[in-house]
């Protein structure tokens, strides 16, 4: 916008002895709007008395009449004015809303994606400490338990080594000397199989003498 030295146009230029209203479609929206935020407390007329700096804004004024016509026309222009301030300052305030919004929407997208960057890497880190092939906890684990000496061939000595063994002790439970089994198969037990076949090939034993003593007895008459 350019600037010159202009002649000062007083509110004289545009008064006149009572408000004329003017037939404009901006007028009318203006007085059938109450509560704008452009209105006064009372929305009765507001006195203006401005300096014109500006060469083609005063050029354009000093084209119509002083008085009634200046008058329309300078509050027409003023009206036109303050709408399309309003409509930028909207237009301001969409923009900034929209500029935070995407400003907001890009910092939570950088912490998502930040924080997925730390939760694969920490993950990453406990796989490898656990898996690694040469120092890795699992590596270890399977070395500790299958090297000579280890913690499974101490296991399977303490259940099948020596006289101590698990495996000892089971089969001395169940075969051994004072295991029922051996009780049963001992000659020397009196409840045991060897002594109960012993009685009963006794019993047999000595009914077939008795039976062979009977045939040739004297004192019967069926016998041989």
């Amino acid at each position: 916008m350019s600037h010159g030295v202009q002649r000062k146009l007083s509110i004289a230029d545009f008064a006149v002895e009572e408000p004329i209203p003017v037939a404009d479609p901006a007028r009318e929206a203006s007085s059938s709007s109450r509560n704008a935020p452009d209105a006064t407390a009372d929305d009765g007329p507001l006195r203006l008395e401005i300096e014109v700096h500006d060469a083609e804004t005063a050029a354009e004024l000093r084209e119509h009449p002083a008085g009634r016509a200046r008058q329309a026309f300078a509050e027409q222009a003023l009206r036109i004015g303050v709408l399309a301030l309003r409509h930028a300052r909207g237009r301001i305030d969409a923009d900034l809303i929209r500029r935070e919004s995407q400003a907001m929407l890009d910092a939570m997208r950088e912490r998502m994606e930040e924080h997925a960057r730390g939760v694969n890497d920490r993950l990453t880190a406990s796989l490898r400490d656990y898996f690694d092939p040469e120092h890795g906890s699992f590596q270890q684990r399977i070395t500790a338990l299958v090297r000579q000496d280890g913690d499974l061939e101490q296991l399977m000595r303490r259940q099948i080594d020596g006289e101590d063994s698990q495996l000892v002790k089971t089969l001395a439970a169940h075969v051994g000397q004072q295991s029922p089994l051996f009780r049963m198969l001992s000659p020397e037990e009196s409840g045991g199989v060897l002594e109960a076949m012993r009685g009963t090939l006794d019993a047999e034993l000595q009914k077939q003498r008795e039976r062979v003593l009977k045939e040739f007895s004297l004192d019967n008459k069926d016998g041989a």
